[in-house]
């Protein structure tokens, strides 16, 4: 909502900071109702207070005073967000620290936003980190104030307009096993999941994505090919090799039990031949998806120091690194803003269908970025993480992930991000 409640130790900057949030910044001023006139007035002492909006509690409140005046504008039904403006004066020393630890306190309490103008320089420094330690933002004027307010409730109004449906259709995910998978790969100093873990952690989110298994041998292989069903796609499973098909270490089109025998032997004899000095964790027998029809598209995550985990999309594929018409979200994201996001990309048209094609199921496509994004808010050690190519079947026939790469974050280092090989890398392309 836009009805902003001020609490302010100064005449001046409430008003200065009323006349931008309410002419500038599309806010208003909330109308206390009369309980919370009569709570002021038990709290507050008669001299020098006004209980109306601004609360102006006088140039030397302490941190009672603040206390009970934000408190009362907090409980009152018709305050949707509150402002703290202090201009350091009286108080001791250690007034403008106090009066922050109980704006922190209450900003706990209720379940409403809290922002705040601490002025008097070097004075209100520790104040103010106390107020940013506990996760309230602290502007330098009530105008600056008043203007984030204005922007969050646009941003507020923005995603409750969004479409399509904010629900998922999708299962809630299985947290503990991808914990699992996270905190074994980090226990045994991994830096990057191997491709087994990475469909299996996809799988514990409910993320469509082929099946896949580790082989240590060519009886296995042949068992699991068996038990999966043909056609198939075989691959080096090695974190050291990043481009596998440059070495041979792909083999597509894989339609018996002979072809699998020889394949396994070939991937082997590619890397004794070429990297030899590669950690092998097997060899990754995995369905052959379907490319017939399908749009490519990446989806991933981006761990950045500012914003945190971010859901990034693009069209997928080999051309990604050409249009680089990419698209952030800071996660988690619904599927309604997942949606607004794949709107913004050029490459939506394709997505909708041109020239006599279905359209694609962008709905299907929304929810599993929603997802993604769920993951990468979970679990803030993932530094990058790439589906590519994330399959976009006709509408109503779902989506696809084929393959991914997640590499855990170094909280030391700074973010970076890498779209990972083209869809033959990913071992899928079905000829």
């Amino acid at each position: 909502g836009r009805n902003l409640t001020i609490v302010t130790n100064g005449g001046g900057p409430g008003i200065i900071a009323t006349d931008n949030a309410t002419s500038k910044y599309g806010l208003e001023l909330s109308e206390l109702d009369a309980t919370t006139g009569e709570n002021l007035h038990k709290a507050l002492p008669d001299e020098g207070i006004s209980v109306a909006n601004p609360i102006d509690i006088r140039g030397d409140a302490g941190p009672e005073l603040y206390r009970a005046a934000l408190e009362a504008a907090l409980k009152d039904p018709n305050t949707d967000m509150a402002m703290v403006l202090m201009v350091a004066a009286g108080g001791g020393a250690d007034g403008p620290a106090k009066i922050a630890q109980a704006v922190s306190e209450l900003s706990q309490k209720y379940d409403k936003p809290i922002v705040a103008s601490f002025q008097g320089g070097t004075v209100t420094q520790e104040a103010q980190d106390i107020l940013r330690e506990n996760k309230i933002p602290v502007y330098t004027t009530g105008s600056r104030a008043a203007r984030a307010l204005g922007a969050m409730a646009d941003y507020a109004e923005t995603k409750s307009a969004s479409e399509p449906s904010q629900e998922t259709s999708l299962a809630p995910p299985n947290k503990a096993a991808a914990k699992a998978i996270l905190d074994k790969a980090a226990a045994a100093g991994r830096k990057m999941l191997s491709a087994q873990d990475c469909i299996e952690l996809f799988q514990a989110y409910n993320i469509p994505v082929v099946e896949s298994r580790l082989s240590q041998n060519p009886k296995e292989s042949i068992g699991f090919a068996e038990d999966m069903g043909y056609p198939l796609v075989m691959k080096l499973a090695s974190e050291d090799i990043v481009h596998k098909k440059d070495i041979g270490g792909v083999i597509l089109n894989l339609h018996n039990a002979e072809e699998v025998k020889k394949a396994h032997a070939q991937l082997l004899e590619n890397l004794e031949k070429h990297r030899p000095d590669a950690k092998l964790d097997g060899i990754q027998i995995m369905q052959q998806a379907s490319f017939d029809g399908a749009k490519e598209i990446i989806a991933g995550l981006v761990y950045d120091d500012t914003f945190g985990s971010t859901l990034m999309t693009d069209l997928g594929g080999s051309y990604v690194e050409v249009f680089k018409d990419v698209k952030f979200g800071v996660s988690p994201v619904k599927p309604g803003e997942a949606h607004g996001m794949l709107e913004g990309l050029q490459a939506y048209a394709l997505l909708e269908g041109t020239r006599g094609e279905a359209p694609s199921d962008t709905k299907a496509l929304s929810e599993v970025m929603a997802r993604v994004s769920e993951l990468g808010a979970d679990f803030p050690q993932i530094g990058e993480l790439d589906i590519n190519p994330f399959l976009v079947y006709k509408e109503g026939q779902g989506v696809m992930a084929v393959d991914g790469r997640v590499t855990l974050r170094d909280p030391d280092a700074k973010a970076g991000h890498s779209h990972g090989d083209g869809p033959e890398e990913m071992g899928l392309i079905a000829h």
